[in-house]
């Protein structure tokens, strides 16, 4: 009796064995990071170089993100006033530039550099819209009570209705489309869309799961240089021929992670943007 227990123990030990699960390496979906190859400063002429070299000596930000926001500084400026002749046809010389960069990076302090003599326009002409804006009000009135005075006496009337001034709104950092469409109908027909905190516009309203796919659309339209539309019961329909509008949102990478990796999402703009 003892021999037998004896085998049955060694028995049992043997077909017992210890076989715990050995851990499965998790394989990643991308590849690692490459380093980034140098920018090109001398491709961007004798000023605007100058001036991306001066910049990243002052802030000690990358050079690529210095670069970035002169070029589209650059867009703001001459998408206005010229297009480009391409393939037998014209196309905008509108760009749209995502910028990736960690916290602490310096993003704000190498945007408002290039942004400054955009603001400092933008200030000037901002304070002259005010007393445009009460010039027009008191002629607006005269004219109303000039035509109506008219058509109480049955005269005609021909005279002009005064023009409303254009608000000079050059940039916006996270506007809704229908804002982008007020501000290209009543205000200047060329703007930015900048943000040194691009996670509020990508995280906001205009880039929600309602909204998305309209927004980007429609900018894509905008890059395209093709008229754009909005036909609406409450406020009539308009259409809106030769605006111009460049993007330049700067944001860190978890904010543009969540962006890109949306499948139902970015896709439209990854051709257009400048990483």
């Amino acid at each position: 009796m003892t021999e037998w227990t004896m085998k049955e123990r060694s028995v049992i030990e043997v077909k017992v064995p210890d076989h715990k699960p050995q851990p499965v390496e998790i394989q990643p979906l991308r590849r690692p990071h490459q380093a980034a190859e140098p920018i090109p400063l001398d491709a961007m002429g004798v000023k605007l170089g100058a001036a991306v070299q001066a910049v990243q000596t002052a802030v000690k930000a990358p050079h690529a993100l210095c670069a970035q926001s002169f070029l589209a500084g650059a867009a703001v400026c001459v998408q206005g006033i010229a297009d480009l002749e391409l393939h037998g046809g014209t196309i905008p010389l509108s760009e749209f530039f995502l910028t990736i960069g960690e916290s602490g990076e310096r993003k704000s302090a190498a945007d408002n550099h290039a942004k400054r003599p955009h603001s400092a326009w933008q200030k000037e002409e901002y304070s002259r819209f005010n007393d445009d804006l009460r010039r027009f009000k008191d002629n607006h009135e005269a004219f109303e009570k000039a035509r109506k005075e008219a058509i109480h006496k049955g005269e005609s009337f021909t005279l002009p209705e005064p023009a409303a001034p254009r608000m000079p709104m050059l940039f916006s950092e996270d506007p809704t489309f229908e804002g982008i469409f007020k501000l290209l109908e009543t205000g200047l027909p060329s703007i930015g869309i900048f943000s040194d905190e691009g996670g509020r516009m990508l995280g906001g309203h205009a880039m929600n799961a309602e909204n998305r796919l309209k927004t980007i659309a429609s900018l894509s339209k905008l890059w395209d240089g093709a008229a754009i539309d909005r036909v609406r019961a409450g406020d009539g329909s308009r259409i809106l021929y030769g605006r111009r509008c460049s993007v330049h949102l700067m944001a860190q990478p978890g904010a543009a992670a969540s962006f890109l990796n949306d499948r139902g999402g970015p896709k439209p703009l990854n051709s257009d943007h400048r990483f």
